[in-house]
């Protein structure tokens, strides 16, 4: 009995020092110091993100950008580089919920529904929903298509607009879902449908660079909504510090200065583009974004 009491004792304290010991969870921006990069989603959505010749830039890129120059001044062994990842509008929302992304930086509409599963910063731009349509067509709303053929980009907040509007004002339109908003146009382009719903800037972004201007004609439909950079949910430090470098930013003059260079002059692979001061502007009460659009 003496020798068991003797070594039982030693033998559950060389069991215990043979479990794994939990360290606690690494945050988000942890892991990015740790690795070095960050993974950093973006579409086919200019002004805010595209790619031209193999590089991605824009808008919401050169946000972006600043944010990684935030990450690097904090104490790191590595320099941290962005990984730019070009995602489809449809699966961008899971592949940060996943963590393939750690942010996404195209244009992300900042949602009601979006905030209760992703984080989403303090805003950077305002904006509204547009329809691009034909001159001849004088038409001065959404109703006048009532029954027509209508386009938007698939998994945009867009088609979401439309579905609603053919439910609560008996639309009746027929939706025609594309890839990108290059094929949704195209789609008015060859009469295939009538009119084409996207987000006001892209809209104008079409019409101008194609010199379109003097057949199809952008005009703006719905409330405002904000746009901001999406991450995961409950990643405090990363997103404190986004929205440090947004504030920052926005004090400095950086961000009007960075609004002007993509909405107001002649960008890469497009011309100039008609900028609305109206839409520019974030309202002072932002910060209740979720106000803005339940959907």
């Amino acid at each position: 009995m003496k020798f068991l009491k003797k070594y039982t004792g030693k033998f559950f304290l060389f069991i215990f020092m043979l479990l794994p010991i939990e360290s606690p969870h690494a945050t988000t921006l942890d892991e990015i110091i740790s690795r070095g990069y960050i993974n950093i989603g973006y579409h086919d959505t200019p002004p805010y993100s595209y790619e031209n010749n193999g590089t991605a830039i824009g808008f919401t890129i050169d946000i972006c950008s600043e944010i990684v120059s935030a990450i690097n001044k904090k104490p790191s062994p590595k320099t941290i580089t962005a990984n730019y990842i070009s995602t489809k509008l449809s699966e961008r929302l899971e592949l940060i919920k996943s963590e393939k992304i750690d942010l996404d930086c195209s244009n992300s509409f900042i949602t009601k529904t979006r905030v209760e599963s992703l984080s989403a910063s303090i805003p950077i731009y305002v904006t509204s929903d547009a329809y691009i349509h034909k001159k001849s067509d004088h038409a001065h709303m959404l109703n006048d298509y009532k029954g027509r053929s209508i386009s938007s980009v698939k998994g945009s907040i867009d088609t979401t607009m439309i579905g609603r509007a053919n439910r609560f004002d008996n639309l009746n339109m027929l939706m025609l879902p594309a890839g990108t908003m290059n094929s949704a146009f195209e789609k008015l382009t060859t009469g295939e449908v009538a009119v084409v719903v996207l987000e006001y800037m892209k809209a104008n972004y079409l019409v101008h660079s194609l010199d379109k201007e003097n057949i199809y004609e952008v005009t703006k439909i719905g409330p405002p909504f904000l746009v901001g950079i999406l991450m995961k949910k409950n990643n405090d430090d990363l997103l404190t510090l986004v929205n440090d470098t947004i504030t920052h930013l926005t004090k400095t003059g950086r961000l009007q200065t960075l609004r002007d260079r993509w909405f107001t002059q002649k960008v890469p692979g497009y011309g100039i583009i008609k900028n609305d001061q109206e839409i520019q502007n974030i309202p002072a009460n932002a910060t209740d974004f979720a106000s803005f659009r339940d959907y």
